[in-house]
């Protein structure tokens, strides 16, 4: 009986320690979460310089949802997705930290390779406008085109 009880023991220990690693079902991978995080944080900055500091009167909330479902689209994901996985690494520090470290170790860009035209979707072409594009980012392709205060 004695080795039967320790064989649940550590069977049930094994079971534990081999879904450490394993996220529960609906939780972006690490990698991913990296990667819309990523864009998520270069798009509230780049609302917070340059969209709502030009006009005061926006929905802030509704401007930046907007932003956040291209976003969510470029990555093949939902919103639920999303606010499910980051409550999942919220409540996993160390995961959380992880995430968050990766994404400070990605190199710093120049200005000129963080702004320079791009070809925008026909909804939001805008002549003599510039758009933050990044090599490896989506955001180029979620951000609409500003002119960042550029002489015509």
């Amino acid at each position: 009986m004695r080795r039967l009880l320790l064989l649940m023991f550590f069977s049930g220990l094994l079971i534990a320690c081999g879904r450490k690693n394993k996220l529960p079902a609906g939780v972006l991978p690490a990698e991913k979460m990296e990667d819309v995080m990523w864009d998520v944080m270069r798009t509230d900055q780049f609302l917070t310089d340059f969209v709502f500091i030009k006009d005061s009167s926006l929905n802030k909330d509704a401007v930046s949802m907007g932003y956040y479902q291209r976003i969510f689209r470029e990555h093949a994901i939902t919103r639920e997705e999303f606010q499910t996985s980051f409550k999942y690494y919220q409540k996993h520090p160390a995961l959380l930290k992880a995430v968050m470290d990766s994404i400070s170790t990605r190199p710093e860009l120049k200005p000129e390779e963080i702004y320079k035209p791009v070809l925008a979707d026909t909804a939001m072409q805008h002549k003599n406008d510039t758009v933050i594009s990044a090599p490896g980012d989506t955001v180029s392709k979620v951000l609409p085109k500003t002119r960042l205060g550029k002489p015509q």
